[in-house]
């Protein structure tokens, strides 16, 4: 099997010759990774890790072009997005870095008038003609990339304590955020899968709903800003053949009975860690109808366990995962730089060389 035949394998609950792998990381390990393997860039990284998956738009990848106005980056480093958003890199510890939100551009906002003269990006602000350039070659790889989130963004305009307050407060200013961004996302997917003619295989759409115990949120909430849109974007997937794979942090296990009615096909990152996400009750209760993306515990196994220890577990998730199909593994929030190199090797190599 070649990757996408592997994958498409898995996520059709079949048995594929070997689990998929998936890869994401900070741009950090990227650097680190590459240093030390003597690689010369991301793609070369990818194959040496045997990675089955290609992310058009994440992970350092961005093949529709950005062709919209400029952006006015400031001297003390604040970049400001497509979004109106400012942020700033900040150091955490040495070679580490975070973005740290500068301001929130409708932290004064009191209507939805207000929110309606932001200026909000177009989706004639990207060119996807890379993406029909890249689709057109005969690559062996499973094609993911998509846009999605919206009430877990509302805090990056609002601040994060308004934001919370603002769905008993100020729903209508939530409702209307949510709107704006659902609005420009849902065409550049639209876009993006036009683009792709037919090749992209996962549209990825993500909406952290889930802290380490529960729900971030009611799921009255998320009833009403979120699934509406998540079935939305799984009809769409669907008519263009592709599946749909959500991101949620968190323990979900609440509303996974919900996700897969409303069309979802694959859960990302399943933080095993979380309360309710137990590996073996998930796959013994939805693994007939779902597909599982991610697993490996980025909160304790990878950045402290042995390499033993780490290609050990994700065997394990093999065992109790992968029965017909249905997983492909990746750190489950992705690879920090506090992951040692050899237990990102032992699980790459290892399962690839098994």
């Amino acid at each position: 099997m070649n990757s996408r035949q592997r994958v498409l394998a898995s996520f059709q609950h079949r048995a594929p010759d070997r689990v998929p792998l998936d890869y994401c990381a900070v741009p950090e390990m990227d650097e680190l990774l590459m240093r030390e393997l003597r690689i010369p860039d991301r793609e070369a990284l990818l194959q040496r890790l045997h990675v089955d998956f290609r992310h058009l738009d994440k992970w350092g990848a961005m093949l529709p072009r950005y062709v919209g106005p400029e952006r006015i980056n400031s001297e003390d480093g604040v970049i400001q997005d497509i979004w109106g958003c400012r942020r700033k890199r900040v150091e955490y510890k040495p070679g580490c870095f975070y973005w740290a939100w500068v301001d929130f551009p409708l932290a004064g906002a009191t209507t939805v008038r207000d929110v309606a003269k932001h200026r909000w990006p177009e989706p004639d602000w990207y060119d996807f003609t890379p993406v029909v350039e890249y689709c057109q070659h005969d690559n062996p790889y499973c094609l993911v990339a998509g846009l999605g989130a919206t009430l877990d963004s509302v805090g990056f305009f609002r601040g994060l304590e308004q934001a919370m307050l603002d769905l008993y407060d100020n729903p209508d200013i939530v409702e209307a955020i949510v709107e704006r961004l659902f609005e420009f996302k849902y065409e550049y997917n639209v876009r993006l899968l036009t683009a792709a003619g037919g090749r992209l295989d996962v549209l990825f759409v993500s909406q952290d709903m889930g802290g380490q115990n529960g729900l971030i949120v009611s799921r009255d909430i998320l009833k009403r800003y979120v699934f509406p849109q998540l079935e939305r974007y799984a009809e769409l997937a669907h008519e263009h053949d592709a599946m749909a794979m959500l991101h949620s942090d968190g323990a979900i296990r609440e509303i996974i009975p919900d996700l897969i009615d409303l069309g979802i096909d694959i859960i990302d990152p399943v933080q095993t860690s979380c309360d309710g996400m137990d590996p073996a009750e998930l796959k013994r209760d939805f693994g007939d109808r779902l597909c599982f993306h991610g697993l490996l515990d980025s909160q304790e196994l990878l950045p402290r366990g042995s390499p033993d220890e780490v290609l050990a577990e994700a065997r394990w998730l093999i065992e109790i995962m992968g029965t017909n199909g249905g997983l492909a593994l990746n750190a489950n929030c992705g690879f920090q730089m506090d992951v040692p190199v050899a237990n990102v090797l032992a699980v790459y190599d290892g399962i690839a060389e098994s």
